[in-house]
């Protein structure tokens, strides 16, 4: 039997999960700090610039403020962790990010000025101040992948002006060994298996790009994350699934197909569909031996209003787009046992 992950539940329950895991972080930094000190001391190893003694006594905080800036607005924004060495006049700062959609362009650089500023330090001043970004893969940890990630290219221009900054990847600090508690270990098997995991790392990579110029980044990282498939995809034909080996992933399948239905960016939430195909039609795919999964398909056309059926002969599962009045493709059956995502169109 599968042993239960609480982290796993969190994600099934909530798309907003980086919050849990830097708050989760910062907590087992401080239990960490005032007891057991290696789980803190290799994260300071990590994290801070080299040269910088571990302090004996830090302040950590999370969700810091930095001070708003008046003149551009750009701070006011809240760093995920910052550890203060009040004894050196010392901070460090890191930025956490569980996805690459997640990763936004200058937001480094505000925290840095903010953060600089609110603590009466010069942000050019390397021993007083630092931040280091935190995702789930660094340029070490992707690869030939690096160079495809959003993360290390704001880090690598982030980097350019801050010489104190550091990437590092959540594998580092799933690497560290800790004698934490059950929680601790079931967040370490999170990371390799959800955060950090490399299988899903080449299929995102490797995804067919035109299926993904109809979504959102974040919508778009978390179905092919989601989405249970082995196999690749043909650049005419899209990816095609054999729900032979799939009949277990019903849930999975859904919730997939959910970040789709639910990127507000460029679903129109808003419209009323009604599905075009017949009974008829129907009948063979909830007769077949993959019926949980067709009928799964079908109940998000009832469930969401600007979903809907289409199809004479096989079907497509459609949502309403805000850029396309006849909707976009999220999936076509071709005959009972297969399903067609991301072909050409």
């Amino acid at each position: 039997m599968k042993a239960l992950n609480i982290f796993e539940v969190i994600r099934k329950t909530t798309s907003r999960i980086e919050p849990f895991h830097s708050e989760f972080l910062g907590e087992a930094l401080r239990v960490s700090a005032s007891g057991d000190r290696s789980l803190f001391d290799a994260v300071w190893r990590l994290a801070a610039p080299a040269g910088w003694d571990i302090p004996h006594s830090p302040r950590i905080e999370t969700e810091e403020k930095a001070e708003e800036d008046r003149k551009d607005r750009t701070g006011g924004r809240r760093i995920d962790i910052s550890i203060h060495d009040d004894k050196r006049g010392r901070l460090l700062g890191i930025e956490v990010k569980t996805t690459k959609a997640s990763a936004k362009e200058g937001q480094l650089e505000s925290y840095l000025d903010g953060l600089a500023k609110k603590c009466g330090y010069d942000k050019k001043d390397e021993d007083r101040i630092a931040i280091t970004y935190l995702t789930p893969f660094n340029r070490g940890r992707a690869g030939e992948h690096a160079k495809s990630l959003p993360t290390v290219e704001i880090f690598d221009q982030f980097q350019q002006v801050h010489g104190n900054a550091r990437h590092i990847s959540w594998l580092d600090i799933a690497d560290i060994a800790w004698d934490g508690n059950e929680l601790w270990r079931q967040h370490r098997a999170y990371v390799h298996q959800e955060i950090s995991n490399y299988e899903q790392l080449e299929k995102i990579m490797s995804r067919d790009r035109s299926f993904d110029i109809f979504f959102s980044e974040d919508a778009i990282e978390k179905f092919w994350s989601e989405f249970p498939y082995d196999g690749k995809k043909d650049a005419k034909t899209g990816l095609i699934v054999d729900l032979k080996e799939h009949k277990d992933d019903v849930s999975r399948l859904v919730r997939a197909f959910e970040f789709l239905i639910n990127d507000t960016e460029y679903v129109a939430a808003g419209a009323n569909k009604q599905n075009d195909v017949s009974e008829t039609l129907m009948a063979p795919f909830l007769g077949s031996a993959y019926a949980p999964i067709h009928r799964a398909i079908f109940d998000l056309a009832r469930r969401y209003a600007h979903v809907w059926l289409a199809g004479k002969e096989d079907y497509g599962l459609r949502v309403a787009h805000k850029d396309h009045s006849s909707g976009v493709s999220l999936v076509r059956s071709k005959g009972e046992r297969y399903l067609q995502i991301g072909q050409s169109r």
